[in-house]
């Protein structure tokens, strides 16, 4: 194990002069950086190259590297610009046969640990030695934290190699060379080695298989899924997107696709000569191909090509057993597979495990058999340790003053089961404001004792979602009533501002707006009220073998008194102190819904049935009927995905309860309906009549973008107005939620990694400070091969989130004003009876909390209010390079009008009908917020200053919570970053 600490990358010049020149020549995607004196790019360059110091004066200097020549420096490619922080140089002294090399994220350790127990952890296959190692950059995010668990990770498993680029998707061509600088120098004396991207199926097998054939190549030889005559995407609006500056030919020579491909050991160190003299570009297998061009190389054929598969799609066993390479969605269903595929071979193991099981049972002594019938009749197995003096290790004392809900969600949930947890966040735990009523969730769990690792991960989630309490007591099936008592324990004390509180299994779908309309109709707020699945005389269990057993020393009654089934209960907040008071005179049992009916006996209340007691199940259906789910309040499910697919299916329609019950008993009115039609049709029929005769058009499987006008916008305007349309649309939601304020997002449709880091953060606070907050996305058509695939994913992504706006314009940044303007129309028709509404760009860290504040303190209502980081005397540019470019003939003044810069605007809604009408007499440019001034201007409003101008940055400073926690809106570099300091600042263990 090697570990260097110098993370700068040091650059060897002569002077000065020659460091410019080297710097010129440096390209990054998508842009060209000219170097002109250390002082004034020196952000930029670190930015996209934090490991060039570009702020230091640059003197000759040794280091562990040989001073490169001039030619060696020509690009930020080649592997001479980087050094391994991390290395394993002697991990190739065993001379293996094929040597795996996995790029993938510092973050990913779920990726990586999954390869480890299944393909990875295989270190001899038909005799041959096997070596996997992985392969990372720098971390973005975190980068102190994470770089001490990359250590750790290191340290434990001996398989981590990590170079100082920054590690990103738009670097992969670094990364990819920087593996072939390690094989060459580090491991020439391997057979083969495959680079293998860290979401793939290795059949190890079959690929050895195919290497040890007769008629494979020991040398030159490159193989995989071959790509021929691929053209070069020109269109700058792609992620594949490369200039003709950086690669000038129309298409692509032979490569192999980058999802894992296996080469001869001789190959790594030509690719790395080659690559000085060949310009890189982002396509990092193209590139490949581009440099054994130049080799005078061609890639070969594998003897099976169907055997280095993309996506295998429904898993096969068989299938899987036949392939060498398939891309798989998680590293859940890796070893799911994996364990699957080879379970056959452990038959044996099984056979004789169970003949010991076998013999232990029968070999069992009557004595050891009285013994535990006699441990089962004590009473102290089926008393509780309560109460006692449990604390609370993760808390949420605050949220109920803070949201103040009409009703609080608690769900017990084991520690370990996020998947759970995530699958009510993303499904019924995601209604917070439900029929003008705010709506609560939180899990509560115990502790798992020495889990050291579950405990660190627990804390990091309940500073993400900001959702979890945990409590000091062992968490297990049998201390489910001490779980209930700390539930009631917490409510009696944090949150009896609420109505109502419901406790519910992890395993239950809940219909919140059914829950909802359930509440309400109870007219008046009720006392001493518990209702849920009543249970009346149920028998209690005296079978040993039961694990409902109680006996008769514990419980002399032969039945129950009435209660609510475990899995669902609703019950008002005068309870939860009477039950935590009667429980020092009722001894706890461990089945937590009985005793619950014997304390509220012991205070003279019996529990109430729901309205509809057909509403709360427990054993569901054979299979699923949407309009019967739809009318229920609580219902079990089998596992995490039935739930979320049951759920997205019944709010796939925006109907109501009532309404949804209506429209499927429509069934006999319709056997009348068009039967008639028909009728009416046919005595109408005319073969002559143009109704009849008009072609049939056939469906257009993709949206395309519209223009409905013949005039071209030209390169500087932009297609508006035209008769845009939304594919997508939430018309009722801001008549259904009423909110005080509506943010909207423009972003990519492919970006959704930024809506979720959204999601997750602050678009989370959907009520702040007694307001409720909506939060949408609004994006346009993606072009592309990938369109009709992306156009697919994002109509279930708003299935399942509601919350996506969708036009029919192209989405690209030139049509940045389209959107803003789109983005208007819909807010003057859809959302009037907002008070106020905020654009913010997807890459923006947006403190909710102050927003609101500032927008409260304004005391009433504004209108022809704009405000945000206000821009006065924003000169034209005129510099034809520059990407803000606009030339005299289309705006022929110096300086624009003032505008709020475009990152983060409020406005009130009574300006997008304004806007809109001024629209129709200033055309368009493709500077969006510029034209907003423009337009301001001719409507004769002037954006006003914020409160506080300085809670606006464009240009954050190094993070500081103190600092951050007192802004509005502040640009931040990815989602990861942004997630991380939201997270930060709203942790509550960290006071300023």
């Amino acid at each position: 194990m090697v570990y260097t600490t110098d993370f700068s990358l040091k650059i060897h010049t002569a002077n000065e002069t020659l460091f410019k020149t080297v710097m010129n020549k440096i390209y990054s995607y998508n842009m060209k950086i000219e170097f002109q004196t250390p002082s004034k790019n020196s952000m930029i360059i670190s930015v996209l190259f934090p490991t060039l110091n570009v702020n230091r004066k640059v003197h000759p200097t040794t280091t562990q590297f040989s001073t490169p020549t001039t030619s060696e420096h020509l690009h930020a490619v080649h592997p001479s610009n980087y050094h391994f922080i991390m290395d394993e140089p002697d991990k190739c002294k065993e001379n293996p046969f094929l040597v795996f090399m996995v790029p993938v994220a510092p973050h990913q350790v779920d990726a990586r640990n999954a390869i480890r127990s299944t393909w990875g952890n295989e270190s001899t296959v038909q005799g041959k030695t096997i070596l996997t190692l992985f392969l990372v950059g720098l971390p973005g995010g975190e980068p102190k934290r994470t770089q001490e668990e990359l250590k750790e990770e290191s340290l434990q498993h001996r398989d981590l190699i990590q170079s100082n680029f920054v590690d990103s998707y738009f670097n992969l061509t670094i990364k990819t060379m920087v593996i072939m600088d390690w094989l060459a120098t580090r491991c020439p004396q391997a057979n083969y080695s495959m680079k293998v991207d860290s979401d793939m199926f290795i059949n190890v097998n079959n690929l050895i298989t195919l290497l040890l054939r007769p008629d494979t190549p020991r040398e030159n030889y490159i193989t995989g899924l071959l790509m021929s005559d691929r053209p070069v995407v020109r269109n700058k609006d792609s992620k594949w997107y490369v200039s003709e500056e950086l690669y000038p030919e129309a298409t692509y020579p032979p490569y192999l696709l980058g999802m894992g491909y296996v080469f001869s050991s001789d190959l790594p160190g030509k690719l790395v000569n080659i690559s000085k003299y060949i310009k890189p570009f982002n396509i990092e297998d193209a590139y490949i191909g581009a440099c054994l061009k130049q080799l005078g190389l061609e890639p070969s054929h594998p003897p099976d090509s169907s055997q280095f598969g993309i996506y295998m799609g429904e898993y096969n066993r068989d299938n899987f057993l036949r392939v060498i390479t398939t891309i798989l969605e998680s590293p859940d269903q890796l070893i799911k597979i994996w364990n699957d595929m080879f379970c056959k071979s452990c038959l044996l193991v099984c056979v004789l495990i169970l003949i010991n099981i076998l013999f232990l049972y029968f070999t069992a002594t009557i004595i050891e058999r009285r013994k535990w019938l006699k441990l089962l009749k004590e009473p102290g197995n089926h008393r509780l340790a309560y109460p006692q003096n449990y604390e609370f290790i993760l808390d949420l004392p605050e949220k109920c003053e803070q949201q103040k809900p009409f009703v609080v969600v608690i769900v017990p949930v084991a520690p370990e089961n996020v998947e759970a947890r995530n699958a009510i966040r993303i499904t019924w735990g995601s209604e917070r404001l439900v029929r003008d009523k705010v709506v609560l969730v939180l899990f509560l769990l115990g502790s798992r004792s020495g889990n050291k690792s579950l405990q660190e991960q627990l804390h990091n989630e309940s500073q993400t979602f900001q959702d979890v309490i945990q409590s000091n007591f062992q968490d297990t099936y049998r201390n489910l009533t001490i779980k209930t008592l700390v539930m009631m324990d917490w409510l009696s004390k944090k949150c009896q501002q609420a109505s109502y509180a419901v406790k519910v299994d992890a395993d239950v779908l809940l219909n919140v707006k059914n829950l909802i309309y359930m509440l309400v109709n109870l007219k008046t707020l009720q006392h001493n009220y518990i209702t849920g699945l009543v249970v009346t005389g149920n028998t209690v269990v005296r079978d040993p073998y039961n694990k409902f057993y109680i006996p008769h020393d514990v419980y002399s009654r032969s039945s129950y008194p009435p209660y609510p089934l475990g899995m669902c209960y609703i019950f008002s907040l005068d309870l939860p102190q009477k039950i935590l008071h009667i429980s020092r005179q009722v001894r706890p049992i461990f089945i937590e819904d009985a005793y619950i009916g014997m304390c509220l006996r012991r205070l003279g209340i019996a529990p109430k049935k729901p309205p509809n007691i057909g509403q709360f199940v427990v054993r569901p259906p054979e299979h699923f009927d949407h309009c019967y789910y739809s009318k229920l309040i609580a219902i079990l499910t089998s596992s995490c995905p039935q739930l979320v697919s049951y759920w997205v299916d019944v709010q796939s329609s925006s109907k109501s309860a009532s309404d949804r019950s209506m429209s499927c008993q429509k069934w006999f009115l319709v056997c009348i309906l068009v039967p008639g039609t028909l009728f009416l049709l046919y005595l109408t029929y005319n073969p002559s009549s143009p109704v009849w005769t008009q072609g049939h058009r056939e469906p257009i499987p993709y949206p395309i973008a519209e223009n409905y006008s013949t005039e071209e916008p030209g390169l500087y305007h932009v297609a508006y107005p035209r008769n845009y349309k939304f594919l997508i649309d939430q018309s009722d939601i801001c008549e259904e939620q009423k909110p005080y304020i509506v943010i909207v997002v423009p972003v990519p449709p492919w970006d959704v990694d930024a809506r979720n880091g959204i999601r997750n953060t602050w678009g989370a606070e959907r009520v702040v400070e007694g307001k409720v907050v909506l939060v949408l996305f609004l994006v346009g058509l993606n072009s592309g091969d990938d369109a009709e695939t992306l156009q697919r994913q994002l109509y279930n992504e708003n299935l399942q989130y509601k919350d996506i706006l969708q036009s029919n314009f192209q989405d690209s940044y030139r049509n940045l004003t389209i959107k803003t303007m789109v983005m208007m129309e819909w807010l003057s028709k859809k959302c009037q009876q907002a008070s106020y509404a905020v654009k913010v760009d997807a890459d923006v860290l947006l403190m909710m909390k102050n927003l609101i504040n500032m927008l409260v303190s304004l005391s009433t209502i504004k209108t022809n209010y704009m405000t945000g980081l206000v821009w006065y005397e924003s000169p034209v540019i005129r510099d034809p390079s520059n990407r803000f470019f606009l030339p005299y003939d289309i705006y022929d003044r110096n300086a624009y009008p003032p505008y709020p810069l475009g990152m983060c605007y409020i406005i009130s809604l009574d300006l997008p009908q304004q806007f809109l009408q001024q629209s129709k007499k200033i055309r368009p440019i493709y500077i969006e917020d510029a034209y907003l001034g423009m337009l301001l201007e001719k409507i004769g409003v002037v954006p006003t200053k914020p409160t506080n101008m300085d809670q606006f940055v464009v240009s954050p400073p190094v993070y500081n919570r103190c600092y951050y926690s007192g802004l509005i809106a502040v640009l931040t570099a990815n989602t990861n970053q942004m997630t991380s300091f939201w997270t930060d600042i709203h942790s509550t263990s960290k006071p300023c």
